[in-house]
């Protein structure tokens, strides 16, 4: 139910929200309670005023606003929906290294490295010679 949240236009993220909470079946007010105030509206906070006899709250921030995970407008112009290119360089740095902790002057070394192939990848695509990925099986 949450995740479909994500594919709804921005503007509908709220009553969507809304929605779920009145078919949230029994046991889950916890999580919907954490999504609501992490991802779709924020937290409560307490004000505390001059005189303490009157209790007021202000709605804070989202810590991940929808404009972090929302990918309508992505699923609509066909483009990507996930972080797996950011998974990629990830995993390719990490078999560049090779190791967890390598000394300052290693990291740079491989880091320099990874600098020069990626402005490779760059010049051979501005003229129009970079390969293409190879074909899923």
């Amino acid at each position: 139910m949450l995740d479909s949240l994500a594919f709804l236009p921005r503007s509908h993220v709220k009553e969507g929200m809304d929605y779920i909470i009145t078919i949230v079946p029994p046991g889950a007010e916890d999580l919907m309670s954490y999504f609501v105030s992490v991802y779709a509206s924020g937290p409560f906070r307490r004000i505390v005023t001059d005189n303490d006899l009157s209790i007021r709250f202000r709605r804070l921030p989202q810590l991940f606003p929808p404009q972090m995970w929302n990918v309508h407008q992505s699923t609509l112009l066909d483009g990507s929906r996930t972080n797996n290119v950011c998974e990629g360089w990830n995993n390719r740095f990490n078999h560049l290294v090779r190791h967890k902790n390598p000394s300052i002057w290693e990291l740079l070394k491989n880091m320099k490295n990874e600098m020069g192939a990626d402005k490779a990848k760059l010049t051979l695509s501005e003229i129009g010679q970079l390969t293409n990925k190879r074909p899923h099986k």
